[in-house]
């Protein structure tokens, strides 16, 4: 975050009054908006959480609980994971993951 604001900013500031340990993690990992409608609201690339104009439109609630959930993938390490997993042969059902 390191000072610049983002759509996620306001989510952020809540996570770290309500959940400070998950609120500190975002802290951590880089924040981007983008521009295009056509995506989650928010997602995630394993690295930074992304945000699209539509994330504004949910309530802060709504926000919070999908930040955290991005928090999650980026400390869990789930692309990094998926990866891995794909690099062996049958051995990841991806409807599963």
């Amino acid at each position: 975050m390191a000072g610049s604001e983002h759509r996620g900013t306001r989510a952020v500031q809540r996570m770290l009054e309500y959940a400070p340990a998950g609120g500190a993690l975002a802290l951590w990992i880089a924040h981007e908006d983008r521009d295009d409608e056509d995506t989650a609201p928010a997602w995630t690339d394993g690295r930074r959480i992304v945000y699209a104009p539509r994330f504004e439109r949910l309530s802060l609630p709504r926000q919070t609980g999908w930040v955290a959930h991005e928090v999650l993938h980026v400390a869990l390490r789930h692309a990094q994971r998926a990866q891995a997993w794909r690099a062996r042969p049958g051995a990841l059902d991806e409807r599963l993951w």
